[in-house]
């Protein structure tokens, strides 16, 4: 046992110094939101989250990180009432992977999960699902920061396509999974203008996501605005959004807009 703990940290110091010095940056990027619906209806009127993003390691070119989110979105009743932070409307996501940065480009590979609230479950439906992203660009979707403005005047491009299996069932059956989803293909296409302390922004996302259902493949098309100032620590922005495609088995928003404020830094 001794001997082969030398050997593996032997390994380590000749794998380590050939791929450059070892740094735990544990640099955070967040974003908070509220958003209202607009139509409102029974499952969308309010929607409250913060996104959390940890870079955790760096050696050399390759870096690993790490992703929570929360989120709850607030409906209202027969009787027009709302109940705000509703556990029937949380969802969350945990997220771990590496990514490779050369040239000008990002490649990641992720194991991401994806998790609705007990009170959710629906025997045909999924509630918890882990998907395996391959993701190739010129960022990091997971990293927020990159919709930060920059102190000069510019427009920066950005994009990033990913894809990958969701896990079966019977893979991920000690984490006590009902998954019903078989993969996904998405892609990110955006650009951040900063013009004078302001920073404005587009984003267009879309997917398209498998799974057992009849009604499979689902669609997501999404495109969002944002205008707002730019700070030394953050920036605070005036959001407006329109999914003009949702046709996701849980809790679809299709033909849905919102608009709202978000916090990034």
């Amino acid at each position: 046992m001794f001997t082969r703990t030398l050997s593996i940290l032997a390994l380590c110091g000749m794998v380590f110094p050939a791929l450059g010095a070892v740094h735990f940056p544990l640099t955070p990027s967040v974003d908070a939101w509220v958003y209202r619906y607009v139509p409102k209806s029974f499952d969308y009127y309010w929607d409250y989250g913060v996104r959390l993003h940890i870079d955790l390691i760096q050696v050399g070119d390759l870096g690993g990180f790490g992703s929570l989110l929360y989120r709850s979105t607030a409906g209202y009743d027969a009787t027009q009432t709302v109940t705000h932070f509703n556990p029937i409307y949380a969802f969350y996501h945990q997220a771990i992977g590496i990514e490779y940065r050369h040239w000008g480009a990002t490649a990641f590979v992720s194991v991401h999960r994806d998790c609705l609230h007990d009170i959710d479950r629906e025997s045909h439906l999924s509630e918890f699902w882990t998907t395996v992203r391959f993701g190739l660009g010129n960022c990091n979707p997971y990293r927020e920061s990159i919709w930060r403005g920059t102190k000069t005047s510019q427009v920066r491009f950005l994009y990033c396509g990913w894809g990958g299996p969701t896990l079966s069932p019977n893979v991920m059956a000690i984490l006590k999974e009902n998954n019903s989803y078989k993969g996904e293909i998405a892609g990110m296409l955006g650009a951040v203008g900063t013009y004078r302390g302001w920073v404005s922004t587009i984003q267009g996302f879309a997917r398209l996501q498998w799974s057992e259902l009849p009604s499979s493949p689902h669609h997501e098309i999404n495109i969002r605005l944002e205008l707002g100032r730019e700070g030394s620590t953050g920036s605070i922005r005036l959001v407006y959004s329109r999914l003009f495609r949702d046709t996701r088995p849980i809790r679809p928003a299709d033909q849905k807009g919102y608009w709202g404020f978000r916090f990034v830094f």
